[in-house]
């Protein structure tokens, strides 16, 4: 995906937010790939999640840097 298509479902997710914030109870929105995700008041932690790994893909795509897979091993 683009910066600009991943800036738009960021808007869409804090739009989202926001109505939570203001009584509402389900919202759906949009992701990648043409997904619709739909959030209950409820999981207003799954959709700051959700914001946040948009935030990940747009900063990878704006400095072209992809974060490695961080492995923990039972060992250490």
């Amino acid at each position: 995906m683009t910066q600009a298509e991943l800036e738009v479902l960021r808007v869409a997710a804090h739009a989202a937010m926001h109505r939570f914030a203001i009584g509402g109870v389900v919202e759906e929105i949009s992701g990648p790939n043409g997904i619709r995700t739909r959030f209950a008041a409820m999981s207003m932690a799954d959709l700051q999640s959700y914001i946040s790994w948009l935030d990940g893909q747009i900063g990878a795509v704006t400095t072209g840097y992809r974060q490695r897979p961080i492995y923990f091993s039972p060992d250490m």
